[in-house]
């Protein structure tokens, strides 16, 4: 086995007889203190705040070495979306009316259409979503993606798919 690895066989057998390092046992002692703290918060802690906790318990170490224990034991910070304000109502803005009254059915083409528009957060930043759909086929007609709120185009296309059916 000494020669597959390249070393003496005195080598080989006295790393027998050193058992295991003050470091790795050091290093086992303070992955068991990091797993602690990154369950209490409730795995949302990433390395930085996990240094701030252990440097308030007195430990010393650095944040080189927490990450490194970190990744070895697998733990990764689960990261929080941030909320964004996507309605800026006026105080004396007044609600649309509810024109369908729950009624989603339709008889003919072009007597009722829904929209909507909502927003996605990607990993470019947020991305507005827009539907059209007429309720007679009940098929989308119209979608549309784009980096800011597009009301005004968007109530432009419906008229223009409404006009061709």
């Amino acid at each position: 086995m000494a020669n597959i690895l390249e070393v003496t066989a005195g080598g080989y057998y006295s790393c027998y007889a050193r058992g295991i390092s003050r470091r790795a046992l050091e290093n086992q002692r303070l992955s068991e203190e990091i797993k602690e703290i990154f369950k209490a918060s409730r795995e949302t802690y990433g390395r930085y705040r996990i240094y701030n906790e252990l440097k308030k318990a007195g430990e010393v170490c650095s944040i080189k070495r927490i990450g490194r224990l970190m990744k070895a034991n697998g733990l990764i910070a689960k990261a929080t979306r941030r909320f964004k304000v996507t309605t800026k109502a006026k105080s004396d803005a007044v609600a649309a009316p509810n024109k369908h009254a729950q009624d989603f059915t339709s008889s003919r083409p072009n007597e009722k259409w829904v929209s909507d528009i909502t927003y996605l957060y990607t990993s470019a930043g947020w991305l507005y979503l827009a539907v059209a759909m007429a309720l007679f086929c009940t098929a989308a007609f119209h979608f549309d993606t784009r980096e800011e709120a597009m009301t005004i185009i968007f109530h432009q296309k419906i008229y223009k798919y409404s006009i061709k059916l």
